[in-house]
């Protein structure tokens, strides 16, 4: 009855003390160049070593926002898409600039009778705080959907 017991326990309990030395271990080794101090040369191993020998862990934490869109008009048809039914979607890469100012445009999706034209025109008149990375403004580009139907935007 012992050993029926012994021969369920021993293997699960082997494989789960083996299981943790060998995670302490991984993470023994774990440590990446994100863990280097902003030191150069010499001084970057030395304080890295008395880093793990302290048991010191740091992470590095990003602190981001994204886009925050200010003002972006409405898309209008063109008298052409109005003469000929035209409707769907046009989709862009925009470049949203560390600036502040839109960058490139480039189109993913178009439309004809001047539909894509309206929608770069669109995307160029955004006003946005850009993005950012640990407090500093970054230049990102995001796919931006601009919707034309023929619903209430037949009167100009």
């Amino acid at each position: 009855m012992f050993t029926n017991a012994l021969k369920r326990v021993l293997p699960f309990t082997l494989t789960l003390v083996v299981g943790i030395a060998f995670g302490s271990l991984m993470n023994l080794f774990s440590r990446d160049a994100a863990n280097v101090a902003p030191v150069a040369g010499n001084e970057a191993r030395t304080y890295q070593r008395a880093k793990r020998s302290c048991g010191m862990r740091q992470r590095s934490l990003l602190a981001q926002t994204a886009v925050e869109i200010l003002y972006e008009p409405n898309t209008t048809l063109t008298p052409q898409a109005i003469e000929n039914e035209t409707f769907g979607v046009v989709v862009l890469n925009v470049e949203f600039g560390a600036d502040g100012k839109v960058g490139k445009v480039s189109p993913v999706s178009t439309l004809p009778d001047g539909l894509t034209e309206q929608a770069v025109k669109v995307a160029r008149q955004t006003r946005f705080n850009p993005a950012t990375t640990n407090g500093e403004p970054v230049s990102v580009t995001q796919e931006k959907t601009y919707y034309f139907s023929l619903g209430d935007r037949t009167r100009f």
